[in-house]
């Protein structure tokens, strides 16, 4: 079937109007990359505030909730263990200590396997010189 040429000739006319009345493809393009790139401005920008944001707030919690202060006091104010005293005792000695009542004791093993009876010994002189 041929076409009928006044059909042909209508729709050239309509083709070539309708082409002449709206933007061209280039411009059509340049609008989508504008768009485009505002849209990556506006993305970056946004990333940029929020990480400020978190970079501010975090920064203000570690100033305000500093516990150095709190610890270097809790140091300076430990109480410190007092000195005791190691006396090392013969037989006569020792016995006498075993034969006290509610003498806490102990035997230790120690890592080279020799064995040691210990014994706490309470007294009134904490500062007697070791033996």
């Amino acid at each position: 079937m041929k076409p009928d040429p006044d059909h042909a000739e209508l729709l050239h006319e309509l083709l070539d109007e309708s082409a002449a009345s709206g933007p061209s493809a280039n411009a059509v393009l340049n609008l989508v990359r504008a768009e485009k790139a505002r849209r990556r401005q506006r993305r970056t920008l946004a990333g940029a505030v929020a990480g400020l944001a978190v970079l501010g707030l975090s920064a203000v919690l570690l100033l305000t909730n500093d516990p150095a202060p709190q610890l270097a006091q809790q140091i300076a104010t430990a109480p410190t263990a007092e000195p005791f005293a190691v006396k090392r005792v013969d037989d006569e000695e020792f016995l006498k200590l075993l034969a006290q009542q509610d003498q806490p004791v102990a035997l230790v093993k120690l890592p080279n396997g020799e064995r040691r009876l210990l014994m706490v010994v309470h007294q009134a002189d904490a500062t007697s010189p070791v033996d």
